[in-house]
């Protein structure tokens, strides 16, 4: 540690508090720094690292004038002197959205790639600014912005000044069917304040024995209640509080407060005949479900009620697919990875008969690598990594091996302990050890 601070030492102080990079702070206060590899000691100096970030917005904001004016890179990186040709190169990189790092090549000389994979959070933060960026160039304000992209206030001023750009507030004046940000925040607050409780209209699981109650010889390819197949409505996906195993909210983990939703399709005719349960589908004694019938029409609707059910549920929403039936195409699948890039606070989780190995099998392992626990659907009859199957015996053991038996059917058998949904569990979508299920 140094005592003193030489005359060389002063010089290069006085330089850093002319150009403004450290100001001068009072005798006795404690701010151990460096300035160009000298170190300084209290009573000297005082950073000030808010002024670089103000620095670099003005800069981006000034090459993104030359870039939308048709300047080169050369042109912009020579106008650029007041920093550095590589501070100016990844300045200029951001603007124009390359993924490149400033001033590095993208492989090595070896000729392998230095690239480190993107993660989870990188990917959403890029589709997300991307996002913003089509709004602003529709000319949305800042409250429209926020409601569309489903971010808080800051997160969206943080990406608006990364990015250089400019959003008006739209709070006062707005147009005529505008959005009010001060209201928005309002019952944002309002809704995180609200405790959640369980909402289930019927609290009384059926307890399950490891016997079979629904099977049958032959089925065919379609359910054995078609009175139950209605044309699709305006809102496919109904509320969990009306099933006694999902219920209404999550209350616990890392989705809490979102609201728990279904899809109800038909069985047989939507899944796939390798499935292990084609005889014994326990669709066979829910006579009363109402199932929809698959197709575009479907596609349309779950599209527009997923958008009405964005701006309602401020906290999220968490969709469990399927109740019956299961991804009857690769555009239905694809709908779903559409929704869930476009909506960041939509998730799913769920159960598939399609197993890995298989094209739609390998194409919702993809699609659940991607997103995470946001698409949460586990492969039926596997004992892997996000799997799940069914035992015929009931049990009172917590585990099987490594594989977890449903909290929810353990306290239908047992009946001790407090009462236990999927929202008030949640291990289906936090973790992705293998669900064993008793039979029933």
């Amino acid at each position: 540690m140094a005592d003193e601070v030489t005359e060389e030492e002063r010089r290069l102080i006085d330089d850093a508090v002319a150009d403004g990079r450290v100001e001068v702070i009072k005798p006795g206060r404690s701010a151990w720094m460096t300035v160009e590899g000298v170190f300084i000691g209290p009573g000297d100096v005082r950073s000030r690292p808010h002024r670089h970030k103000e620095a670099m917005i003005a800069r981006r904001r000034e090459i993104r004038v030359m870039v939308d004016a048709g300047a080169s890179d050369e042109e912009v990186i020579a106008r650029m002197s007041q920093v550095s040709a590589r501070t100016a190169r990844r300045d200029l990189n951001f603007v124009r959205g390359h993924k490149t790092g400033a001033g590095r090549p993208s492989s090595s000389l070896k000729g392998g790639s230095t690239k480190k994979p993107k993660t989870v959070r990188q990917r959403r933060a890029e589709a997300r600014r991307e996002h913003i960026r089509r709004l602003v160039e529709e000319g949305k304000c800042r409250a429209e912005i926020i409601t569309l992209v489903g971010s808080n206030y800051a997160t969206v001023v943080n990406d608006l000044d990364l990015m250089g750009l400019t959003a008006p507030l739209g709070a006062r004046g707005r147009k005529p069917g505008g959005v009010d940000n001060a209201s928005l925040m309002k019952q944002d607050r309002a809704d995180r304040k609200r405790k959640l409780v369980d909402r289930r209209r019927i609290k009384v699981s059926p307890v399950p024995t490891g016997k079979s109650s629904s099977a049958t010889t032959d089925p065919g390819d379609r359910t054995r209640h078609t009175r139950q197949v209605f044309e699709v409505p305006d809102d496919p996906l109904r509320d969990g509080k009306n099933q006694v195993k999902l219920g209404g909210d999550v209350l616990v983990g890392d989705l809490k407060g979102y609201r728990l939703m279904h899809l109800t399709l038909e069985e047989r005719a939507t899944c796939p005949k390798a499935c292990q349960h084609w005889l014994t589908c326990y669709g066979n004694n829910m006579q009363y479900a109402k199932r929809w019938q698959h197709g575009p029409k479907l596609e349309r609707a779950l599209r527009n009620q997923v958008e009405l059910l964005m701006d309602t549920s401020p906290r999220g929403v968490l969709v469990r697919l399927h109740t019956l039936g299961d991804f009857y195409s690769a555009d239905y699948l694809a709908l779903w990875g559409l929704m869930l890039k476009h909506h960041p606070r939509l998730a799913c989780f769920g159960f598939t008969a399609h197993v890995p190995g298989t094209p739609m099998g390998d194409a919702i392992a993809r699609m659940r690598e991607a997103w995470g626990k946001r698409f949460a659907i586990r492969h039926s009859a596997s004992a892997m990594r996000w799997g799940s199957f069914t035992i015929d015996f009931p049990t009172e053991r917590k585990t099987l091996g490594d594989a977890i038996i449903c909290p929810e059917q353990r306290h239908a058998m047992n009946g001790t302990g407090k009462p236990v949904h999927c929202g008030s569990c949640a291990l289906c979508w936090q973790t992705d050890r293998c669900i064993v299920f008793v039979e029933h």
